[in-house]
């Protein structure tokens, strides 16, 4: 039996079958065939229950959201997700929790952030027999796009376009290609947050051998990026030799790491759930704050036999989340994404994202309440809430904690149905424990 065998996928019946879903923006064939093999309807009901919308959705849809209506996405997330936004919420919890949030480079946010990045290099350099390498990357970019290696800060002095910089980290090589793996994660329900991690994903290898970042290979895309859409673009290189299914990798690993290569997946468990954790609070926030400064645009009729929701029983999500293997086996989260790509390019991915998408089903409840037990799938790996007797239990209910003042405003203050207007004297006010929901420009999603 192969090492990861318990982690392979196995069949179920989806917990939503016979459920009326709105698909007037379902676009993508594998989520196409995902919802007929689950035997759920796709309509143009605008009424229906159930809301799934592929790719970017404005703010202008979600006003359009019915009271009793559920939809597959959580305003903001495009937002949450930016690199900066990202890399801003586990600087903010490595402060506070530095043992725990150590999963991710040394990173730092230009303009800004310049002079701490000037001193973190040249304390790094003077202890290090090499050049220190770091990584530049587009605050909201994706694809690969903008992302540039340097060894020379100065370069960087008179940057004035936001990006993050991170520390170069040595890969684990397999066969002596870098790699990098994609998850997927399943938000089921905000109420309370309730956090999936996919047991599948992909692997996405460089096309060109790895060597150590020198002046002379600082360029080379193909060694040192493992984007798949940059990937491709090296024709000397065959769509099997980049794309892989992501439990192949770890049992390739773990036959190679009899000792340490077994452990790896509870390690990557463990990182998803603190980076989904570090985005906690401003998920709330950002729908507190849509919640208070929200219009309504031609509103959909409303159900009034169905249950009005709560609005952190309203919304759910998948999303992707990029995880490295450094040359110490330990797994690196790359960044996180809100709208993984559903398109299906190579063969490994077909079965993948169907099988993925009809999974969630099984989690996915017309009211917002947590779905568990036999008719549940068991393929996605439950990260939040943790178990009491888990090691991550205390300190992730601290996190949890320093958020519960912002429910209990919300829960005495508790705006009125969002059919109705509210008065101007509400006493529910805006939250700033991130950034508010802005319509900010998303880039296109991609692998």
């Amino acid at each position: 039996m192969k090492l990861y065998e318990s982690q392979k996928v196995h069949p179920f019946i989806p917990l939503m079958k016979g459920i009326e879903v709105d698909g007037s923006h379902v676009k993508y064939p594998a989520v196409k065939e995902a919802f007929q093999e689950a035997e759920i309807e796709l309509t143009d009901n605008i009424n229906a229950p159930i809301i799934w919308w592929d790719g970017d959705i404005k703010t202008r849809d979600f006003e359009t959201l019915g009271p009793t209506q559920r939809i597959n996405k959580i305003p903001g997330m495009d937002y949450i997700c930016f690199k900066s936004t990202t890399i801003h919420a586990f600087n903010q919890m490595r402060r506070m929790f530095p043992n725990l949030y150590n999963f991710f480079p040394s990173s730092f946010l230009l303009p800004h952030q310049y002079t701490d990045l000037q001193r973190a290099h040249n304390y790094l350099q003077g202890k290090a027999k090499s050049p220190i390498t770091w990584i530049i990357k587009p605050r909201n970019g994706c694809c690969g796009n903008g992302i540039k290696l340097i060894q020379h800060i100065y370069e960087l002095a008179h940057k004035s376009e936001p990006a993050v910089v991170q520390k170069y980290i040595p890969p684990y090589l397999i066969d002596g290609y870098k790699f990098d793996f994609r998850f997927y994660i399943l938000i089921s329900t905000l109420a309370p947050y309730t956090v999936y991690i996919y047991k599948e994903g992909l692997a996405r290898f460089c096309t060109q051998k790895y060597q150590a970042p020198n002046a002379k290979n600082l360029e080379d895309k193909f060694a040192h990026l493992t984007n798949t859409s940059i990937n491709k673009e090296n024709n000397e290189a065959a769509a099997d030799d980049f794309t892989r299914l992501a439990s192949d990798v770890l049992d390739e690993i773990a036959v190679k790491e009899p000792t340490r290569g077994p452990l790896l997946w509870k390690k990557i468990c463990d990182v998803s759930m603190l980076s989904l954790l570090a985005i906690w609070s401003s998920i709330v926030a950002s729908l507190l704050n849509f919640n208070s400064e929200r219009r309504l645009f031609g509103r959909r009729p409303m159900d009034r036999n169905a249950q009005v929701l709560d609005t952190f029983s309203k919304y759910f999500h998948i999303m992707g989340i990029d995880i490295m293997i450094s040359e110490k086996l330990q797994p690196i989260v790359l960044e996180l994404n809100d709208r993984p790509s559903m398109i299906v390019t190579y063969e490994c991915e077909a079965a993948l994202k169907k099988e993925m998408v009809k999974d969630a089903f099984s989690h996915i409840s017309i009211d917002g309440s947590p779905v568990d037990g036999p008719s549940s799938s068991p393929n996605w790996t439950k990260l939040l809430p943790v178990p009491a007797g888990d090691k991550l239990y205390q300190p992730v209910n601290q996190v949890i904690a320093k958020t519960a003042n912002v429910f209990r405003t919300y829960a005495a203050n508790r705006e009125r149905p969002h059919y109705e207007e509210r008065p101007k004297s509400s006493k529910f006010q805006k939250i700033e424990l991130a950034p508010t929901f802005v319509n900010a420009e998303a880039p296109s999603n991609c692998q």
